[in-house]
């Protein structure tokens, strides 16, 4: 260890491949150790004396340790080698890297509230860049902006000062002090630890470690997540499996228009909360078509991210597990039947409406050319200078603008019956609120978001009033849709696409209008994202195709259950039967099931005995395998099917 700190001989020519490679070492640990926002608050809330304290200090930072001794014992091991740049190049690179994956950590924790790790890397798209930073940047605070300074200018300047000069007693004073601030400051960046054990074990992952554990001694359950242990299968008829022909059952708005309304990041329970008694009133549209229409109360985002959920909306089929591809990147060019051009082939004129871009993850290279005779995004929509500022801010634009492109559109429509698919993006975080200032440099709130779903009302008001200007309105069927849910710490998470907790893949699913029924009826019957289209197409009489995987919800013989997966904050994959929610993650040795009749914040995991446990273990795995074997044949030309 002497000869890692020790100082360059003043007397010779400074070896600087050895000062620079000591630095960076020295730089990474100092970061690692700056960035640990948690270790203070539990190392001081332990009860005891120092021995128990610097114990429990340890069990929390293990893993810290760990990725500290790997670098210290590099820098020993290649000690002799020092006088080589080559040695110190791959130093730095390796000290580099370990510096960014632990402060880009600390962004992830603040943005989701969920670590790095490698699943993160799958969706680092540079097309899709121009679309994420905007919400990324929302949630940068000035603290985040310095702890980049510090982890990146001054700790290797720190840490070369420090190979460099010998450490005298006043420099050695001196530079104490200087850490000793930077430690202190990096404690505002502190998060608690949620009292449940996923997130516990979430808090204290070290990203760097994890990946090494992953790589060298991955856990038992990865490999029931890949869907390479699927022994233990049921038997009897899949509910994922790809269809036959199914006809329509029940067709009550055959020749009808129909609206297919995507509201961004809008869960069941955010709904409910909207039409409780106490704030109905500002959402008078959503109210009136809850009021006359039929409601699933138990429907769910297979995953809680946009991309997925569109793709799996018009193809009836379940995300891919690609941790670098969606749905739509994988089927955009396969011979696969989606819902517009379905309903294209009998007779509709179809258009789509969203104010965010569908250059994002592949949208658009999945929807040209298969039914939908209009196509308009943000890049497309036009609207007030107000609105071109507020891409850079949202990256999307106001559902106020959204509605006025659909209304002209209205405008425009003859006689023909029409499948009109507008996707409001208001409750997106950072959520859009035109009414009043958006809350800069802090994380979106509850308030703020239930604000940004009234607008989203407002927007849907408008599109009612100009169908019934028109005419149109009591020939038209509403279905109302979020494309996944939104946390707000429920389970220590923020935001969407980290977890299978309820408040992240449960969603509303509302038809209202037309013929659908004339008084509110709510609906138990289990489904998701997979079985919205075929259930578009029972309500307009229609057969859904041969190769999809959904039912309609409508159906009497369905299954009574719904898979749903999240690639972050470990592997998860779901799988609700009835009321109870069985969840597989590479966190857990095993299935964590719960009860939601019972406990629907999900807070009292169920203890399971070993056959049920293997029997769930099976199923989930058996759906990942059965989902990453299909295969479909390239599209026969460019119109598509």
């Amino acid at each position: 260890m002497h000869s890692l700190f020790r100082a360059s001989p003043t007397t010779t020519a400074m070896n600087w491949p050895s000062v620079i490679a000591r630095g960076f070492v020295i730089s990474a640990i100092l970061t690692l150790l700056y960035c640990r926002r948690i270790v203070w608050t539990s190392f001081a809330s332990v009860e005891g004396g120092p021995i128990a304290k610097l114990i429990s200090l340890v069990a929390y930072c293990w893993q810290d340790l760990v990725v500290l001794a790997l670098l210290v014992g590099w820098a020993l091991i290649f000690e002799a080698k020092r006088s080589h740049w080559l040695w110190s190049i791959i130093t730095v690179l390796i000290c580099l890297f370990v510096m960014t994956a632990t402060v880009f950590n600390v962004y992830a924790m603040h943005i989701v509230g969920s670590p790095l790790d490698a699943s993160w890397l799958g969706e680092v798209n540079l097309r899709d860049a121009g679309t994420a930073w905007p919400m990324i940047t929302a949630y940068i605070s000035p603290g985040m902006k310095q702890l980049s300074v510090i982890s990146f200018v001054v700790m290797p300047f720190v840490g070369l000062a420090i190979a460099k000069f010998a450490v005298t007693r006043l420099t050695g004073a001196l530079l104490l002090l200087v850490l000793g601030s930077m430690i202190a400051f990096g404690l505002q960046f502190v998060i608690g630890a949620a009292a449940f054990p996923v997130e516990k074990r979430l808090a204290f992952k070290n990203p760097v470690f994890g990946e090494l554990r992953d790589l060298v001694w991955p856990p038992r359950t990865l490999a029931l997540l890949n869907g390479e242990a699927s022994a233990a299968v049921a038997t009897g008829e899949l509910s994922y499996a790809m269809q036959p022909v199914r006809p329509s059952t029940f067709n009550c708005c055959a020749g009808q228009n129909i609206v297919l309304i995507t509201i961004d990041s809008v869960p069941q329970k955010t709904l409910e909360k909207a039409l409780s008694p106490a704030t109905r009133s500002n959402f008078p549209n959503l109210s009136e078509l809850f009021d006359h229409g039929i409601a699933f109360r138990n429907f769910y985002a297979n995953f809680p991210m946009s991309a997925q959920a569109m793709g799996t909306m018009v193809t009836s089929i379940h995300p891919s597990f690609s941790p670098v591809l969606t749905t739509m990147e994988e089927v955009y060019d396969k011979d696969i039947a989606i819902l517009p051009s379905v309903l294209s082939s009998h007779g509709y004129k179809s258009a789509h409406f969203m104010g965010g871009q569908l250059k994002y993850a592949g949208a658009a290279d999945l929807l040209k050319n298969r039914g939908l005779d209009t196509i308009e995004d943000s890049d497309s929509l036009k609207c007030g200078d107000d609105d071109a500022a507020a891409m850079a801010i949202y990256a999307h634009l106001g559902d106020d603008c959204t509605a006025a492109a659909v209304s002209r559109w209205i405008d425009d429509r003859g006689k023909e019956k029409f499948f009109l698919w507008v996707w409001f993006t208001n409750p997106h975080s950072p959520y859009f609120v035109r009414a009043r200032a958006r809350i800069g440099g802090t994380l979106g709130s509850f308030e703020q978001h239930m604000a940004a779903l009234a607008e989203t009302d407002a927007a849907i008001g408008v599109l009612r009033n100009k169908l019934k200007s028109k005419g149109l309105l009591d020939q038209t069927v509403f279905v109302i849709v979020g494309d996944h849910g939104e946390a707000f710490g429920e389970h220590g998470q923020l935001n969407h696409g980290t977890s299978v907790f309820e408040e992240q893949v449960h969603v509303p699913l509302l038809f209202s209008g037309g013929n659908v029924v004339a008084s509110h009826r709510e609906m138990d019957a289990i489904g998701s994202m997979v079985d919205l289209a075929p259930s578009i197409l029972d309500v307009a009489g229609i057969s859904a195709p041969a190769g999809w995987q959904g039912r309609s919800m409508f159906a009497k013989d369905r299954a009574n259950e719904a898979f749903f997966a999240s690639r972050r904050s470990g592997r998860m994959v779901g799988l609700r039967v009835g009321d109870i929610k069985y969840v597989l993650s590479s966190l857990e040795e095993g299935v964590v099931a719960y009860d939601l009749s019972k406990d629907p914040g999900e807070q009292a995991p169920l203890r399971l005995d070993a056959d049920t446990e293997k029997d769930i273990s099976g199923k989930i795995s058996a759906y990942v395998a059965y989902r990453k074997a299909m295969k479909w044949p390239p599209r026969k030309s460019a119109s598509g099917p």
